[in-house]
Formats: structure tokens, C-alpha cells, sequence
């Protein structure tokens, strides 16, 4: 599991042509994985995004008003994996933004962060998202993982 760049570590730790990744190892060396929004590479403007790959069971968490880690293009990156028969699962939370699992952070606006648009992005819980994501991230491991 992951969460911002963290996330963005998940995608390219769980993506199957990594240079990193030593040949020797399985396939599906991981079982399931989480990416609490991540910086996704877009297929529709990224060769990355047009390249990237998986056969391990992901699940990508964003918040839908998220100016720091938008989260339309993991919406196209999911469909793009969806299309080719790979599994992988997009949750985007309406009116979420960066960080909506947090406990008890009220909504604010934080500066001078080099990735978002004109420095400045919104954080902060969102109830509903959060309450989702406490009950959906142990379900996908149960179901990946086992009891």
C-alpha cells in the first residue's frame, strides 16, 4: 500500500515491464496491492500511461476534486487495464481531495507544492471517502489475500 508518491511507487513497484524488476522473479511476485492516490501516467498523453502493464490485483483510491494527484487519469489508466482483461480497480470519491483519509484534518489549502497547479491544492478528510475506504481496503485484501 501506498499513498500520494507513495502510490505512484505501488503503480511502478506492481507494473509487470519494470527495468528494476530482476527477471528471475514471478510474474506475480505481489498479491494484491493499494494506491491511495497516486500520480498516474495517462494512456490518452503518456507513453508511460500507454505502456504500463499488471497482472496483480490493484486497487487505486482517489478523491475526485484532487488538484495535487488528479484523478482522471488513473480513471483512464484503470480503464485502459480494464480493457485489456487486467485487474484493476478504480474508487474515485465525489468532491474528495488529496489526503481524504486522514483522520480529523479539516479541509485546507496548502502552498508551494512543486505539482500542483499554481503551487497551492487542497487536503483534507473527507467522512464519507474516508468511511469507504476503511471498509473497502480490508475487503480487497480479504479477498486477495485471505482470511
Amino acid at each position: 500500500m501506498g499513498w500520494s508518491n507513495g502510490g505512484g511507487t505501488v503503480l511502478n513497484t506492481v507494473a509487470a515491464q519494470q527495468p528494476v524488476r530482476p527477471a528471475s522473479l514471478p510474474k506475480a511476485d505481489f498479491r494484491a496491492a493499494i494506491a491511495f492516490y497516486p500520480g498516474c501516467p495517462d494512456p490518452a498523453d503518456s507513453a508511460r500511461g500507454r505502456r504500463w502493464r499488471t497482472g496483480i490485483p490493484l486497487l487505486i483510491l482517489g478523491g475526485e476534486a484532487d488538484e495535487w494527484a488528479p484523478d482522471a487519469p488513473c480513471k483512464a489508466l484503470t480503464a485502459a487495464a480494464a480493457a485489456r482483461g487486467e485487474p484493476v480497480t478504480h474508487v474515485g470519491y465525489p468532491g474528495a481531495y488529496h489526503g481524504f483519509d486522514a483522520p480529523n484534518t479539516p479541509v485546507h489549502e496548502r502552498t508551494g507544492l512543486a505539482r500542483a497547479p499554481g503551487g497551492r491544492a487542497h487536503v483534507g478528510t473527507d467522512p464519507a471517502a474516508r468511511a469507504d475506504a476503511l471498509a473497502r481496503v480490508p475487503a480487497f485484501l480479504r479477498q486477495h489475500l485471505g482470511p
